[in-house]
C-alpha cells in the first residue's frame, strides 16, 4: 500500500465496512438460502421475508449501528415491505409456508395473522380431502352402483383412520422440525405440502440447468437424441443418492444395476462413476 501511494484504511473506514457488512448480511444469507439446490421449497419464501423485516426493525433501534448508517437500514426495510407487500398476504404462499414442518405458524408473530394462516391450511386440507372423497365415490359408484344402492348399510361402511381436523391439530400441535418424515403419518397434510411446495421460490436452480444444458448441446452435438441429452444431464447434475430418490428405488438395489438401467450403456455408467470418484 505504501509503495503504491494508497492511503491505508483508518478506524472510521473499518467501522463503516463492519457496519455495512452487518446491515447487508441478512440479505446475503437470505439469497444464499433461497438459491439452494436441495431442501428448498416454495414455503421458505414468506418466512425468509418476515425474518428479514424483523431483523431490520431491530436494527433501527440497535445502538451499535451509527446514525449515519440508519438511513440505509430504513431504506432496505421500506423497500422490502413495499416490494413484497402483496406476497405477504398471498393465500397460496401462506399455505405453502404453514404446511412445511420447519415453519408451521412459528414464523408468524401476529396472533390474528397466525389464526388466519391456520384457517388457510384447514381450507386447503378440506378441499383436497373433499375432492379425493368425491373421486373415490365416483369410481365406486361406477363399479358397484347396483350393489351399493341395494345394501344401504354399505354406503357408510368406510373406515376413517383420522379426521382432517385431528390431523391438522396433530400437525400444528407438535414442534417444528427440519425433516419431512412426519408428513408420512399425515396423508392430507402431505398432499397439501406437495401441491403448494412443488414450485421453487427462486429461478437460480433452473438457470443452472439451462447453463449446463447450453454447454452440453454444442454445434458438434446437434444430432444428439433427447434420451441421450437427458442421460448426459443426469450424469452432470445428479448424485447417486438423488438418483435413488428420483426414481424411487430402494437402497438395496446395486448401484451399478441402477445406473445401467437409467443410463442405458456401460460407457455412460463408467463416465458417471469417474465423475463421482473425482
Amino acid at each position: 500500500m505504501d509503495e503504491l501511494v494508497i492511503g491505508r484504511f483508518n478506524k472510521s473506514d473499518i467501522d463503516f465496512m463492519c457496519q455495512y457488512q452487518k446491515i447487508m448480511g441478512p440479505i446475503s444469507i437470505s439469497l444464499d438460502l433461497l438459491q439452494g439446490d436441495t431442501n428448498m421449497y416454495f414455503g421458505h419464501l414468506l418466512p425468509t421475508i418476515e425474518e428479514l423485516i424483523y431483523k431490520y426493525e431491530l436494527m433501527i433501534s440497535d445502538q451499535t449501528i451509527s446514525n449515519y448508517m440508519k438511513p440505509l437500514v430504513i431504506a432496505i426495510l421500506n423497500g422490502i415491505k413495499t416490494r413484497f407487500a402483496d406476497y405477504l398476504i398471498d393465500k397460496f404462499l401462506i399455505t405453502a409456508a404453514v404446511c412445511h414442518p420447519l415453519f408451521k405458524t412459528a414464523w408468524i408473530k401476529n396472533d390474528i395473522k397466525k389464526q388466519l394462516a391456520s384457517e388457510y391450511l384447514k381450507s386447503a386440507c378440506y378441499e383436497l380431502h373433499t375432492n379425493e372423497n368425491d373421486n373415490n365415490d365416483a369410481e365406486e359408484n361406477q363399479v358397484n352402483d347396483d350393489l351399493s344402492s341395494f345394501f344401504t348399510w354399505s354406503q357408510n361402511s368406510r373406515e376413517e383412520k383420522s379426521t382432517v381436523n385431528d390431523e391438522i391439530d396433530r400437525f400444528l400441535g407438535t414442534s417444528t422440525t427440519k425433516t419431512l418424515e412426519c408428513l408420512h403419518n399425515l396423508p392430507t397434510i402431505k398432499r397439501v405440502f406437495v401441491k403448494y411446495n412443488t414450485p421453487l421460490p427462486i429461478s437460480a436452480s433452473v438457470e443452472r440447468i439451462f447453463s449446463v444444458g447450453g454447454a452440453t448441446i454444442t454445434k458438434k452435438r446437434t444430432n444428439m437424441t433427447d434420451k441421450h441429452f437427458e442421460q448426459i444431464m443426469l450424469i452432470k447434475l445428479k448424485t447417486l443418492e438423488e438418483i435413488y430418490s428420483t426414481f424411487g428405488v430402494p437402497s438395496s438395489i446395486d448401484a451399478n444395476v441402477l445406473l445401467k438401467s437409467v443410463l442405458g450403456s456401460e460407457f455412460l455408467v463408467s463416465l458417471y462413476v469417474k465423475k463421482e470418484n473425482f
